[in-house]
């Protein structure tokens, strides 16, 4: 089974280094093979870095050259992925590389959608933590979704959501709320714990954090019209 796992990065090498380093020492059941998608999201990643790798696994790199946002960036990469299954995460999650099993084991009993459910955050800002209280709060108030962490980066798709991925009608506008509504009882969660990486900052400030905010709060509003008016 190949499985594919879809990073972005933001042109910090050394983390893309840590997270490949982490793929590369994952110990895997002899059955599987890995594929590391990597979307370079401001054209900056050192690509001699990531073809040092291509021995150890597949490595695919995908430069955009412009910033459209972490969720574009991880669309275009699901959709690059050859995967039987995709797990989409951070470049600083390399701590977590080893929680993929855990994911592809919810795969195995029948789950096509499986969403990483935040438990602990080690040195993440008090009003990070708040945002995305918030936003999972609307998101199953609004959106009509069960789960406890929908803000995650880190999700499992099965071959049969990218293939929904890729043919979703442009004005459902939110990829995870319409793949959460077509899938129904086929999405899951498995709890993790994340961990900052020391010293690191975040190239994300105050107000950027805020703006993202009020987009995600758009796209449930929009998505929420949208599944009005398929059902009507």
């Amino acid at each position: 089974m190949l499985v594919s796992i879809v990073i972005t990065s933001d042109a910090d090498s050394d983390v893309v280094r840590l997270f490949l380093d982490a793929v590369k020492e994952l110990s895997i059941p002899d059955t599987w093979r890995l594929q590391v998608v990597v979307v370079d999201d401001l054209g900056g990643l050192d690509e001699d870095l990531c073809r040092s790798y291509q021995s150890s696994f597949d490595l695919v790199l995908i430069g955009r050259g412009e910033r459209q946002g972490q969720l574009t960036a991880l669309v275009k990469g699901v959709a690059r992925a050859d995967g039987e299954v995709v797990v989409t995460m951070d470049s600083d999650m390399h701590r977590n590389v080893a929680d993929i099993e855990r994911f592809v084991a919810e795969y195995l009993r029948g789950f096509h959608l499986v969403f990483a459910w935040r438990v602990f955050r080690k040195g993440v800002s008090g009003i990070r933590i708040a945002l995305t209280a918030v936003f999972n709060f609307m998101a199953r108030l609004i959106g009509g979704v069960t789960l406890h962490d929908f803000n995650t980066s880190m999700i499992l798709l099965s071959r049969e959501a990218v293939d929904m991925l890729k043919t979703m009608p442009e004005e459902a506008f939110s990829a995870r709320l319409y793949l959460v509504h077509m899938l129904g009882g086929a999405v899951t969660e498995v709890q993790i714990e994340t961990a900052e990486l020391p010293g690191r900052k975040s190239t994300y400030s105050r107000s950027s954090r805020l703006l993202i905010f009020v987009e995600r709060f758009l796209e449930v509003i929009r998505f929420r019209i949208y599944k009005h008016r398929i059902q009507l």
